[in-house]
């Protein structure tokens, strides 16, 4: 059994929470922390048997004893909440991004080894059955040309942001924004199986306070080129292909859902990989959280905390550019 107490309301919350009462994965949640809903923390404690429900966030820190804190408030309070839970010797779970810069991400890896306290980031894809697959399959389509990939999803919040009400998603001062809410997955997954690119330049369309409703990053690497785009403004197909000169990958939808991919071989027939049928998309990375700290597995989760270093430095600076 692994306990954690959640901080934020938001959808992901509600998202996790009712994932770990379908899969039954033996976590316990043993608090829930709101800085400014609190009627909705309330009815999340009330749906899902979560006994205290917290506004002092020092005062949850001193008063619980989970084994983890997972952190899912606004993107800017990511860091300073981590640090202080790992000052109390409280192990982490970051949303993503985990942070906004590298060397904020630096300093949670420092406290987190000098006190043997775990420190993870929650981006789906990286515990996923198809992603393995993935990683194998690359090899199979021979030398990389390009990368081009998208996740467009209209955000609920947009028509507010258009009539003047900016919710943190659409304000810079929270990093807010599509680079950091969407296209943070296709960076990820470019950077996981490619490692940091020589180059990377961002290209947003603004709104009236400066936030990127929508943007193209563009990574150049030796071989290729990797175009990752991403909308909160305009609907559009998500997807993410791998290009190479023996044959091509596809999968289809947004990478945080990860579902299935195609595979083409030149001279084969296109095959559908799905190894992860009928389980939900967050069950994954609890999963592989719940077996790195069972086993202390420090250099699992060190390669994890490498592989979100290597994202955020690909974002770092370019978000508020």
């Amino acid at each position: 059994m692994m306990s954690i107490s959640i901080i934020g309301t938001g959808k992901i919350v509600a998202e996790v929470l009712e994932m770990l009462r379908q899969e039954r994965l033996g976590v316990r949640v043993d608090a829930i922390f709101a800085h400014r809903n609190l009627e909705r923390a309330h009815r999340l404690a009330e749906e899902y048997g979560i006994a205290r429900v917290y506004t002092d966030y020092p005062m949850l820190l001193e008063e619980t004893t989970s084994d983890f804190i997972y952190i899912a408030n606004v993107n800017d309070q990511h860091y300073p909440y981590a640090l202080q839970a790992l000052q109390r010797d409280r192990n982490v779970i970051i949303e993503k991004p985990i942070c906004l810069k590298t060397s904020e991400l630096d300093e949670l890896i420092d406290v987190a080894r000098m006190k043997g306290l775990f420190l993870f980031e929650a981006m789906t894809f990286r515990h996923m059955p198809n992603y393995k697959a993935l990683r194998d399959d690359v090899a199979k389509i021979g030398r990389i040309r390009l990368v081009e990939a998208n996740f467009s999803q209209y955000s609920s919040r947009y028509d507010q942001y258009r009539a003047g009400v900016v919710m943190p998603v659409f304000d810079p001062a929270h990093a807010g924004g599509a680079l950091l809410d969407l296209g943070i997955y296709n960076i990820s997954l470019v950077t996981a199986l490619f490692g940091p690119p020589d180059e990377a330049c961002y290209y947003p369309n603004r709104g009236f306070n400066g936030v990127d409703t929508s943007g193209t990053m563009v990574m150049r690497y030796a071989d290729f080129v990797a175009v990752c785009s991403a909308a909160k403004d305009a609907y559009g197909e998500s997807h993410f292909t791998i290009e190479g000169e023996k044959g091509y990958i596809r999968i289809r939808g947004a990478v945080g859902e990860f579902r299935e991919y195609e595979l083409y071989v030149h001279g084969e027939a296109t095959v559908v990989v799905n190894r992860q049928a009928g389980t939900h998309r967050l069950s994954h990375e609890f999963i592989r959280f719940i077996e790195i700290y069972a086993q202390r597995d420090t250099r699992r989760m060190n390669e994890l905390l490498e592989q979100a270093r290597t994202a955020i430095g690909v974002c770092y600076g370019l978000h508020g550019a």
